[in-house]
């Protein structure tokens, strides 16, 4: 039996406060393989195991733990996405696709077009983001009327409170800094509450000078991932949080950022804007070719192939308790 574990693992001083956290332990040590995105979420794990079930045994070497006569093992999956269906999608709508666009949302010609898909989700980063593009037109004035950054954000969770606020504290957001940069014939800040097709948003995705992923905490986000597939003229820049897992394997080719940090943050983004068009392609490629070998196929194919294994051992394991 095997279990994947899609968010991140908290630090042991996080996972402290957690309700029933011993039960919630013994209970994920049943499975033969517990998966997670990346390794130090399997890190964060095993110290949490060697706190709060010190009758557990960690072999930090195997990243095995033994605990109530059973054996599991611990490992990293990253996962991938459709790169080949999404990069399909991206080369699908007409030549003319990008033309309509911007006419239909008002986004002017000559423009660095930045983009941000989310949930509308406090875990994104969505009001620090705004920031971030606030202090960039406050500091670098040649950017105004010359940078886009357009918004499709989905409601989620809307029947509780708190992400009802959150959706209202990111539409003052956009009201407030068009308000005070915008002018009658540009608006730093599209926002897309329409639905989009899978070719409308790729395409967009292709047709994007940057992508803004900059999540406060995140298991993977494969938005990055998908950004990247999109990217079949290798002309877009990510801007990545450091804080989502996806870093772990973009972050040397992506731009890197602190979400918190916003003036670091709009820093980056004047970086990612004005980079050359040779310095784009290479770090395009770059990542490209790791979304390509990290994507969803090798991901399943990897997470049977050791699950398989698992319980091989562990039906080995039990035949040798069983042997007189």
């Amino acid at each position: 039996m095997s279990q994947f574990w899609h968010i991140p693992w908290p630090e042991r001083e996080v996972f402290r406060d957690c309700p029933h956290r011993a039960e919630l332990l013994g209970g994920l040590l049943a499975n033969d393989l517990l998966g997670f995105h990346i390794p130090r979420y399997c890190a964060n794990f095993l110290d949490c195991v060697a706190t709060v079930l010190p009758e557990a045994s960690v072999d930090w070497s195997e990243w095995t733990v033994a605990y109530d006569g059973h054996e599991t093992r611990i490992r990293a999956f990253p996962m991938g996405v459709d790169t080949d269906g999404i990069a399909e999608h991206a080369a699908g709508p007409g030549d003319d696709f990008w033309d309509q666009f911007r006419t239909e949302y008002g986004i002017p010609d000559d423009q660095q077009v930045a983009v941000g898909i989310d949930r509308l989700d406090y875990t994104k980063g969505i009001p620090e983001r705004l920031e971030a593009i606030e202090q960039l037109l406050a500091t670098e004035p040649n950017w105004r009327g010359a940078f886009t950054y357009v918004q499709k954000a989905t409601p989620s969770r809307t029947e509780i409170p708190e992400y009802r606020e959150l959706g209202r504290t990111v539409d003052r957001a956009i009201e407030r800094i068009n308000s005070r940069f915008g002018t009658d014939d540009w608006q730093p800040i599209i926002e897309i509450d329409d639905y989009l097709s899978e070719e409308a948003l790729y395409g967009l995705c292709r047709h994007s000078d940057l992508a803004i992923v900059s999540p406060l905490a995140d298991g993977m986000n494969l938005v990055a991932m998908e950004y990247v597939s999109a990217q079949i003229d290798h002309t877009g820049v990510l801007v990545l949080s450091e804080r989502a897992g996806a870093h772990d394997l973009l972050g040397d080719a992506a731009i890197s950022i602190d979400p918190t940090d916003t003036e670091t943050f709009a820093d980056r983004l004047d970086l990612a804007a004005s980079m050359p068009d040779d310095d784009r392609q290479q770090r395009m490629q770059a990542l490209r070719s790791t979304v390509t070998e990290t994507d969803i196929q090798s991901w399943m194919a990897e997470v049977f192939e050791s699950t398989l294994a698992a319980a091989e051992q562990t039906d080995s394991s039990q035949t040798d308790l069983r042997s007189p």
